[in-house]
C-alpha cells in the first residue's frame, strides 16, 4: 500500500508545480515590461522625433552651373585656358563628412573689380530624440540670423504646435555676439573690409563711413527673405570707400542650412559695387541651389 500513497502523493505535487508555473505565464504575459510601464499594466508610448529630410549634400564645387558662373564671374573670362578651367571647377573647402558639411569657393579677376562666390552646405542632425532635425536646424538658423542682426519679424499668425519660429529669437540674440559667416580673404592689392553692415565698425561704434548707404532703402536692406526654402534672410555690408561690398543669404530647407557669399572688390578707378545688382545676382543664385536640394 505504500508505493500507491507514494505515487499519489508525487503525481499531486507536480499537478500542483504545473499550475504554479501555468499561473506565473499569464500574470507575466499580462503586464508591459520595460521602462515606461505603469502600475495598472498600461505603457508610455515614446516616439522619436521625425528626421529630417536630407540624408546627404550637394556636391558643393558642381552645385552651380558653368552659366552662372560666368554671369556672377565676368573677369572669367578675361583668363588664360588652364586658369579659365581652374576658375571654374573652384576650390573645395576642407571638410571631414561630406555628407553634412560641403563647401566651395569661386573667384576671378577682371579689369574693373574682382568676385569671389562661397557656397556652403550644412546638414543639421538632432542627437536629442526629442527634438527633430528641422527643429535643431532652426535653432542654428535663428542665431545665424540673430547674430547678423536681422531683424526679427512679427508673428501675424499663430504658429502651429511643435512648428520652428521663422524669426530669429531674443534667446538667440543673447548666445550668439558675431556674425556666423566671415568675409573671405580679399584679393591681394585689394581693400581689406573694414567695416559691417551700414558702415558700421566691428566695435559697433559709427565708423564715419563715405560708402553710399544703399541699404537704407527697405528692398535692399538686411531683412527675411520670402520663398526661399523654409526661411531666410539677407544681409549686405561694405568697406568704408565703398570698394567693396558682400552680401550673404542664409536659407533653411529642412534639416540642411545653406549659405551664400557673392562680393565685390572694385578697383580704385571704377564704379563703386551697387547693392541692388548684387543683391539680385546673389538672390538668383541662392534660388538656383535651393532647386538642387528640392525645394
Amino acid at each position: 500500500m505504500q508505493p500507491k500513497a507514494y505515487a499519489a502523493g508525487a503525481a499531486l505535487s507536480v499537478a500542483a508545480l504545473l499550475i504554479g508555473l501555468t499561473g506565473c505565464s499569464s500574470e507575466g504575459s499580462g503586464g508591459v515590461s520595460g521602462e515606461g510601464s505603469a502600475s495598472d499594466g498600461t505603457a508610455t508610448v515614446t516616439t522619436d522625433a521625425e528626421p529630417g529630410k536630407h540624408r546627404s549634400l550637394p556636391q558643393a564645387c558642381g552645385s552651380i552651373p558653368r552659366g552662372t558662373l560666368r554671369a556672377l564671374l565676368p573677369g572669367i573670362q578675361e583668363l588664360d585656358g588652364s586658369e579659365r578651367k581652374k576658375a571654374y571647377q573652384g576650390e573645395p573647402a576642407v571638410t571631414y563628412d561630406t555628407d553634412r558639411s560641403s563647401g566651395c569657393q569661386w573667384k576671378a579677376e577682371g579689369p574693373a573689380a574682382s568676385h569671389h562666390i562661397n557656397v556652403d552646405f550644412e546638414r543639421v542632425v538632432s542627437y536629442d530624440p526629442a527634438v527633430s532635425d528641422d527643429d535643431r536646424a532652426q535653432e542654428l538658423y535663428d542665431k545665424m540670423a540673430a547674430g547678423a542682426g536681422i531683424p526679427a519679424v512679427p508673428d501675424t499668425a499663430e504658429p502651429d504646435e511643435g512648428e520652428p519660429s521663422a524669426s530669429a529669437s531674443e534667446s538667440a540674440v543673447d548666445d550668439t555676439a558675431d556674425k556666423a559667416s566671415g568675409t573671405p580673404e580679399h584679393p591681394e592689392g585689394a581693400e581689406k573690409p573694414e567695416s559691417g553692415k551700414n558702415g558700421k565698425t566691428s566695435e559697433g561704434g559709427d565708423s564715419g563711413t563715405s560708402a553710399p548707404d544703399d541699404t537704407a532703402d527697405p528692398r535692399t536692406a538686411p531683412r527675411a527673405l520670402d520663398e526661399l526654402g523654409d526661411v531666410a534672410y539677407l544681409d549686405d555690408s561694405a568697406t568704408e570707400s565703398g570698394l567693396h561690398r558682400g552680401i550673404t543669404i542664409v536659407f533653411r530647407s529642412s534639416n540642411v542650412i545653406t549659405t551664400v557669399e557673392y562680393h565685390e572688390w572694385a578697383t580704385p578707378q571704377g564704379p563703386r559695387p551697387a547693392s541692388q545688382d548684387l543683391q539680385e545676382k546673389a538672390q538668383r543664385l541662392a534660388r538656383e541651389l535651393a532647386a538642387t536640394l528640392g525645394d
